[in-house]
């Protein structure tokens, strides 16, 4: 291409607050859904606001900034610590959340993502500020954004970096870490017992699918979609943008329409796990139509399981932070670089 692609790493914070109603007329609202923005040569980072905004859906962050031109490259859920976020402010050179906040923002996933795009900082960072124009981006606090392209680039390494082999042992071994993992039920750091005992009295839940769970993949980057899916389901364990090269042989990529994010042709899709009702997929008047080019959605009666093995290898993942002290998690996890201790 002509143009030089700045990349753009936006993370949006996934996480739901339950509000207490006030007055007994008043009825209790639901959970929402917030995001931390990580922006490729801008870093963002946010939470929800105080009231709902029926727009405030991952897959309306991403439509949005389609719409201004930016090309989404890479996109992954993880949890993180507050270590881990301690770290990240520790290379921007600020000082970092304390106290009840840094509880608050550590509790759920975080979405990270990377854009690209000609000016994509300054565009990027221009399209979030314009708040009368556009709501979605009206919540508290404020984004928090990196302000070079240099510290952005750094950003996308500390939150994009594999897996490695070494990372992912020292992960499962570590006594702050629990896993239901698909092929090696509930196994950790701690002893077996001590294990079972946490996850039975924990409100986190361990379970790997169940009745009302499905596996979706969205083939095409077609965020529409996925903000269809999102305001239809119970909640959303586990997002992650994959690789058809990475799991080439499964079944959901039969009649492959997958994007590609460029002149690489590599071929990509959006993978979920969430709860849904039969009547986004099952129905005479469905919302989406399972098994089209589009869309790949795991029958009613099917077990997910099969597909967290291949998409989600990690199974549910949940830990112990001896800042916090109490059990978090219980996602589908797209990677374990966001959870340190040390």
């Amino acid at each position: 291409m002509d143009t030089v692609q700045d990349k753009e790493n936006i993370i949006p914070k996934l996480d739901e607050q339950k509000k207490k109603k006030k007055k007994k007329k008043k009825k209790k609202k639901k959970k929402k859904h917030g995001w931390e923005k990580k922006q490729e040569e801008k870093a963002r980072r946010r939470k929800p606001g105080r009231r709902r905004n029926k727009n405030c859906t991952v897959g309306a962050v991403l439509q949005e900034f389609t719409n201004i031109g930016l090309k989404l490259s890479d996109l992954r859920c993880l949890s993180v610590t507050p270590r881990f976020i301690e770290a990240h402010f520790a290379k921007e050179g600020r000082s970092t959340f304390t106290g009840p906040f840094m509880k608050y923002i550590s509790d759920g996933p975080f979405l990270a993502m990377k854009w690209e795009g000609e000016n994509a900082v300054k565009r990027a960072c221009e399209h979030v500020s314009k708040k009368k124009e556009y709501p979605l981006w009206d919540y508290w606090p404020l984004v928090y954004s990196s302000d070079t392209v240099k510290r952005a680039l750094e950003d996308a390494r500390t939150w994009f970096h594999a897996d490695s082999s070494d990372l992912s042992v020292a992960v499962l071994k570590n006594r702050n870490m629990i896993f239901n993992l698909p092929d090696g039920g509930i196994c950790g750091g701690l002893p077996q017992e001590e294990l079972e005992i946490l996850v039975d009295g924990s409100t986190v839940d361990f379970n790997l699918s169940s009745d009302l769970q499905r596996f979706v993949l969205i083939k095409p980057k077609a965020f529409e979609l996925l903000s269809t899916i999102e305001k239809n389901c119970l909640y959303m364990k586990g997002l992650n943008l994959v690789k058809k090269s990475e799991v080439p042989h499964s079944v959901a990529w039969s009649d492959d329409n997958s994007s590609s994010p460029g002149e690489t042709q590599e071929k990509f899709g959006i993978a979920l796990i969430v709860s849904l009702p039969d009547s986004v997929f099952d129905s005479k008047d469905s919302l989406i139509i399972a098994g089209s080019e589009f869309v790949y959605a795991s029958a009613e009666a099917e077990s997910s399981l099969k597909f967290v093995k291949e998409f989600f290898p990690f199974g549910i993942v949940g830990w112990l932070d001896p800042d916090i002290t109490d059990l978090r998690g219980g996602y589908f996890e797209s990677t374990l670089i966001g959870l340190q201790f040390e």
